[in-house]
């Protein structure tokens, strides 16, 4: 392996450079606003040392305008750093309000209850769900217990911002919204930090990225050997994520002191991800291997209304089933995402990624042997990151049908224990079913068959219906609420968006459940590749 910075010129020392540095940043007009750079011709090939040895200092931007003033970190994120605070804590009241509503309306208007074939399917399979919404509602209270109060001083210990991406000039733009966040937003709080860029030796977008931040020694650019082979012959994100791990290795970057961030090449971060950061250094990484927190998704970072709308599911999802496996029973059981994931080196080291070529979904992988190894050792972050929705609703069904895909082959894994899976599983065959209990689906049935009688075969299913109903109601409307917030949305939004969002879930939940559909269709087909979706913003 390559010594660090030897294959990448730009982002190597200043000994490869005719002019020492202090002279090209006075000509240089962008980072005329920079502090000054001491020049160091040596240096040990440890990145943490090279950043102790002040070989540039850190990038400190604490304002909206110091931001607007630096060019590149001009992108929406980095501008919503600086605004409100998302908050995090779910209200459970609002979902017994809206229980009690469903149930009003449903004793009111609801058909008697009759024995026949499509009624005794209903009754069940819309009862179904009755397990993910109780692990849901427990997840949401222990969310009333999150604190994430502003960090004071610094930490010392190393953290790694990993950032895995292809690179695409498609995709060039929003990459560097989120590595502008970090050099923005780290440096208050952290004494030693790095960002690792992770992307194939092919990748279009390298001229850019080296000529971008040429002069931020915190930026690492790893190159990806098209030659690079695992043991197990792993492909896609996992196999750029190996290629990361066994970089650490070789330069002493997996110790146990040493805990690896996990971003994304769209998902930016906040003063309140580093606060939570800072506070997981400071007070729990004594106990805790892993911390997963809250992905919302800034309507400013995506084009299409349906998408960003059909993502307020998201943010409350993680404050509830999320939160009840990772946070609660520290297991992360319901899987992990490959964002805003906070992880002790070693311990990555020990799991590794090199979990085959079939895997579409690593991060859950990560996360059932992550539960099966080191059981109790998983905590939850209280931040969120700000990422951005698909553009279109076509790249939303190709994400959805990704994952769906990736999570029925991981039933089917044998190396993972059924005790470890069985919760994710569970969620993942109610997801693909919900085709056949689609309410559009259901009406069309009763039609032919009740004359639109869709009444429970038993009438006490009216409550558990109701229960499921309202869950879901309140999941969409306080993750849209979320998503407001780190969009730092005009107040009127707030009113007028959740009636909108109650209109379309039907139009959610079809489209959410037709991709899960052809996300089993390609895996009964065993449909290789990977493809990665455009997000431009």
């Amino acid at each position: 392996m390559s010594t660090p910075f030897s294959d990448d010129p730009v982002l190597t020392t200043s000994k490869v450079f005719d002019t020492p540095i202090p002279s090209l940043l006075k000509k240089n007009e962008q980072f005329k606003h920079m502090l000054f750079v001491k020049q160091k011709r040596q240096f040990k090939h440890s990145l943490f040392a090279k950043l102790q040895q002040n070989y540039m200092g850190p990038l400190i931007l604490p304002s909206r305008i110091a931001a607007q003033q630096h060019g590149t970190l001009c992108m929406p994120a980095v501008l919503l750093a600086s605004g409100r605070q998302v908050q995090i804590r779910l209200r459970p009241l609002w979902f017994i309000l809206l229980y009690l509503v469903c149930l009003v309306l449903n004793l009111l208007f609801m058909g008697k209850s009759i024995l026949r074939p499509l009624n005794v399917y209903l009754t069940y399979a819309w009862a179904s769900y009755l397990p993910i919404a109780l692990i849901g509602i427990i997840g949401a209270i222990g969310s009333l217990r999150l604190k994430n109060p502003p960090f004071e001083g610094k930490v010392t210990q190393p953290v790694i911002f990993m950032i895995p991406t292809i690179a695409r000039l498609d995709t060039v733009p929003a990459l560097k919204r989120v590595v502008d966040s970090i050099l923005l937003c780290a440096p208050q709080h952290l004494s030693s930090f790095t960002i690792h860029i992770i992307t194939e030796e092919d990748a279009m977008g390298i001229p850019d990225l080296q000529r971008v931040y040429r002069f931020h020694p915190q930026v690492t650019l790893i190159i990806v050997p098209a030659a690079y082979r695992t043991v197990n012959g792993t492909k896609y994100k996992s196999r750029a994520n190996q290629y990361a791990l066994e970089y650490r290795h070789a330069y002493d970057l997996d110790r146990n002191d040493v805990f690896v961030y996990h971003g994304d090449d769209d998902t930016g971060i906040g003063p309140d991800t580093i606060w939570s950061i800072a506070h997981f250094l400071k007070e729990k990484s004594g106990r805790y291997d892993l911390a997963q927190g809250v992905l919302t998704y800034p309507h400013q970072l995506c084009p299409s209304w349906f998408c960003k709308l059909a993502d307020s599911l998201r943010p409350a999802d993680d404050l509830t089933r999320f939160l009840f496996f990772t946070g609660l029973l520290g297991r992360p059981l319901a899987g992990l995402h490959g964002e805003h994931l906070l992880v002790r080196a070693s311990v990555e080291h020990t799991i590794g990624w090199d979990f085959g070529a079939s895997v579409k979904v690593e991060d859950a992988y990560f996360g059932m042997y992550f539960s099966q190894r080191y059981p109790g050792r998983s905590t939850f972050l209280p931040s969120c990151s700000y990422g951005a929705s698909p553009a279109t609703v076509s790249d939303l069904v190709k994400q959805r049908r990704r994952w769906a895909a990736g999570l029925f082959a991981l039933f089917f894994d044998r190396r993972i224990s059924i005790p470890a899976k069985w919760s994710l599983c569970y969620a993942t065959f109610n997801w693909v079913a919900g085709i056949l209990q689609h309410v559009g689906v259901v009406l069309i049935l009763s039609y032919f068959f009740n004359g639109f009688n869709t009444s429970p075969a038993f009438q006490v299913f009216i409550y558990v219906w109701c229960f499921n109903l309202a869950y879901f109601l309140w999941l969409y409307l306080e993750g849209l609420r979320m998503n407001l917030d780190a969009s730092q949305a005009a107040r009127w939004t707030y009113f007028v968006l959740p009636w909108i969002v109650i209109m379309l879930m039907p139009a959610f939940s079809f489209v959410e459940a037709w991709a899960a559909l052809l996300g089993l269709k390609d895996f009964l087909l065993k449909k290789k590749g990977f493809e990665v979706i455009s997000k431009k913003i």
